[in-house]
């Protein structure tokens, strides 16, 4: 289930664990537009991250 008022995360944040750097995050970003997952982005273009995306990706 979608929800449009959960938190997003920018790459910085969610690389600031220190298990996903930012290279392994951008290649995951990658992976999912691929398979056409749509990413949030903001004015300048960044991608925005929900904590649902993120553990989806990571196996979690």
């Amino acid at each position: 289930m979608s929800n449009e008022s959960e938190y997003r995360y920018f790459a910085k944040d969610v690389a600031a664990n220190p298990e996903v750097t930012t290279s392994t995050l951008r290649r995951w970003s990658i992976g999912l537009e691929k398979a056409r997952y749509k990413f949030k982005r903001n004015e300048r273009g960044q991608r925005k991250f929900t904590m649902n995306a993120i553990l989806k990706r990571s196996g979690n």
